[in-house]
């Protein structure tokens, strides 16, 4: 018993054992084995000796107390409150049996019967401090905070340990918002005792926080885990005032420190999720939001920020399936149809997007995500005047959205609405998608009003097909006598630097020097169409070929090719890796097998990326070679693959980079557009030419395209080209 009164419980236990070895019906060793069993974290162990002590001397209340202790830390409420009551059918005046009573009605919150009990406990043991403080807070809860107030002064006179316990009701406060209720328990606290300098500035945070001081609060809270690094309350809720003012990177390490300390906490899981999500770290917020759903089934919430986080890793099948779980089980709530449609848009489903759409809108008429996601579906189903409704509509309910804007400007410039759709485009660099780093260098915007403007910086903009496509204006404006300084994708100087030279190009680079190049203004590239192309008869002036590859590299790559012995050198590319749009730009090369039946035809990959494993597997499959040479790199030697472009006699490719560097070259081009969700504004909306690039043809898929359709369309075209085309390459 020494031991045990110590904290020395493994010894106790062991002994308590001894005892009961010898005399096996000793009741008090039975009761006390089983209660130090229970303090040392093993209540079920020690059960099974106290039910042991009660058998043998049923008529002792404590023992029927302890069990009742047990059975509370078990979770089984019901048989502890039976127990209690036990021990005071055989003492009416056990007041610790009362004080546990009360206990447990305060965790059902009934805060008058519970003091009922801590009153009945104080008249048995006047100098209970438990019983006491435990009157205290039920008073506080049910509304007498001034008795309340009271009876806590008297108890931190005569035990300042209970300090922490009041600590614990200011928070508690706090959490119901009760911030007056809350500071008049600290200041008594304050008046009282001494608390941790860690606590003291953590409740200070949490009552600047709930009177809407954010300074204030996140003052406090830091100072309070410089005091103490582990608080996890403090760094709970200055993770949470981080997240609402949108600093999502300061707040996840803060998430992540706080998971090491309660790993399984759903509230800090699904925040640290959503944070992930918001930086970018989508694969790891699907991690974490996992564990949300797995451990939080009921959690909708959760559920629907993991079917969005599924959707930004492409895994669109998977995510597809947990927004429809959502509906399931919430079908009244329109916001799980409007993204499912979003994300049914983005797997080509447009029928099953549709529908998911209109049910948004039939619960919600005016869900703006359901009416943008259903314009888009329109758009890509080629219900042109029912996506443009629908924009307006949205911009009508939200004027400054910037992704209305943008798409219903490239809507409008994919039908040849130019002068309509120029001012929206100009909405695309503050769209959710935009990934181009702003590269204004802090100078004045040029609009092209001012016709001697002094040294314009034009800089780059989007992927390196629409700067090839934009760049093609650049010498009009140079024509003009605009003085242009282009800052262009790295891999595109040399290639530039040869076509314009009218115009100075430099690597767009974080260094570039804006005083030495004697700039006095900028524009984004992609705003210089505006400029030049109004309508479908300014493009009169769009050259046939603008981009001149090396001489040299042609020539050598031309002899090269020869020595294949076939007539004619075709260039072709089937995987667009766009993460958005690739899967519906792209063909396979099983798809294309018809081309190659073609006779008399050598066929060289202009494909980047994984061509050589797709060309060896093909080889292997049909016997089929398609040349790649080992000496040009798409990918990081633009200016070799122009030349290699132009070495050859036609191109026949997807919607890549290829395909623009072949326009711009002016090279026989056969572009595959195989479903319409993939194709671009520039290539238009219908027929087989885009007024960019006049070398070009389109072959379009069917609405509902199946396995090489495209490719099937493309034959004849693809003949009548080649036997157009002249041979021996530019």
């Amino acid at each position: 018993m020494q031991l045990h009164q110590t904290g020395r419980l493994g010894e106790a236990i062991d002994l308590y054992r001894e005892v009961l070895a010898q005399r096996p019906e000793n009741t008090d060793a039975l009761h006390l084995l089983g209660m130090a069993l229970e303090q040392a974290g093993l209540p079920a162990q020690g059960r099974p000796f106290i039910e042991l002590a009660i058998r043998h001397a049923p008529e002792i209340a404590a023992y029927h107390n302890s069990l009742g202790n047990i059975l509370r830390t078990l979770g089984d409420a019901g048989a502890a409150r039976a127990a209690y009551q036990a021990a005071l059918d055989r003492n009416p005046a056990f007041a610790e049996a009362h004080n546990n009573l009360g206990l447990l009605d305060q965790k059902d919150k009934e805060w008058r019967a519970a003091a009922a009990h801590f009153r009945a406990a104080l008249t048995a043991d006047p100098g209970l401090v438990a019983a006491r403080f435990n009157l205290a807070l039920s008073e506080w809860m049910s509304g007498e905070q001034q008795a309340a107030l009271s009876a806590f002064s008297d108890i931190l006179n005569a035990a300042p340990g209970y300090a922490a316990s009041l600590a614990n009701l200011i928070k508690a406060a706090l959490g119901a918002k009760d911030t007056s209720g809350a500071r008049r328990l600290f200041n008594l606290l304050e008046e009282k005792a001494t608390l941790p300098k860690g606590e003291r500035h953590f409740i200070k945070g949490g009552m600047a926080f709930s009177d809407g001081d954010a300074a204030g609060a996140e003052q406090e809270l830091r100072a309070a885990l410089a005091f103490d690094p582990h608080h996890g309350d403090a760094l709970a809720l200055l993770a949470k005032l981080l997240l609402e003012r949108h600093a999502e990177a300061e707040a996840i390490p803060l998430l992540e420190q706080l998971l090491t300390q309660r790993p399984q906490d759903p509230a800090a899981l699904a925040a640290l999720g959503h944070a992930l999500n918001h930086v970018g770290a989508h694969e790891r917020a699907v991690q974490i939001l996992e564990q949300v759903v797995a451990s939080q089934p009921d959690d909708l919430g959760a559920r629907a920020k993991l079917a969005q986080s599924l959707g930004k890793i492409d895994r669109l099948d998977e995510a597809c399936d947990t927004y429809r779980q959502v509906i399931a089980a919430r079908p009244e709530e329109p916001s799980g149809y409007a993204n499912l449609a979003g994300l049914e848009l983005r797997r080509g489903n447009l029928q099953a997007a549709a529908e998911a759409a209109e049910a948004a809108l039939q619960l919600d008429p005016n869900n703006t995500v359901a009416i943008g996601n259903l314009a888009n579906i329109r758009s890509a189903q080629g219900q042109f005047e029912a996506a443009e409704a629908l924009y307006r509509q949205l911009l009508a309910l939200q004027p400054g959205d910037a992704d209305t804007h943008n798409n219903l400007g490239m809507m409008l410039l994919r039908l040849g609405r130019y002068g309509e759709g120029w001012p929206y485009f100009a909405w695309r660099r503050y769209s959710a998608g935009w990934t181009s780093p702003d590269c204004s260098r802090g100078l004045p915007r040029w609009d092209g009003s001012n016709p001697s403007p002094g040294r314009v910086l034009i800089w780059r903009e989007q992927g390196v097909g629409d700067e090839i496509l934009f760049s093609s204006l650049l010498p009009e404006l140079a024509a003009a006598g605009i003085g242009i300084v282009l800052a262009a994708e790295k891999r595109l100087v040399p290639l530039f630097a040869r076509s314009f030279p009218d115009i100075q190009v430099v690597d767009n680079a974080l260094d570039l020097d804006t005083g030495a190049l004697r700039l006095t203004c900028q524009m984004p590239l992609g705003d210089v169409a505006a400029l030049c192309r109004q309508g479908q008869e300014d493009f009169r002036l769009q050259p046939r070929r603008f981009l001149i590859p090396d001489a040299e590299r042609v020539r050598i790559l031309q002899a090269r090719y020869r020595k294949s012995g076939f007539g004619k050198r075709v260039g072709i590319s089937w995987n667009s890796r766009n993460p958005r749009t690739g899967r519906h730009k792209s063909v396979t090369l099983r798809d294309m097998l018809p081309l190659f039946q073609e006779p008399d035809v050598a066929f060289v990959s202009l494909q980047y990326g994984q061509a050589a494993a797709d060309t060896e597997a093909f080889r292997k499959e049909t016997g089929i070679d398609i040349y790649r040479d080992p000496e040009i790199d798409p990918l990081a030697d633009i200016d070799g693959q122009a030349a290699q472009i132009a070495a050859l006699d036609m191109v026949v490719t997807v919607s890549t980079a290829s395909a623009h560097i072949a326009g711009a070259l002016g090279v026989p081009t056969l572009i595959l557009l195989p479903e319409d969700w993939g194709q671009l504004w520039y290539w238009g909306a219908a027929g087989e030419r885009t007024p960019w690039y006049p070398s070009v043809r389109l072959c379009r898929g069917a609405p509902d395209p199946r396995g090489n359709d495209v490719v099937q369309r493309a034959l004849p075209i693809f003949r009548a080209m080649l036997s157009e085309s002249g041979g021996a390459g530019l």
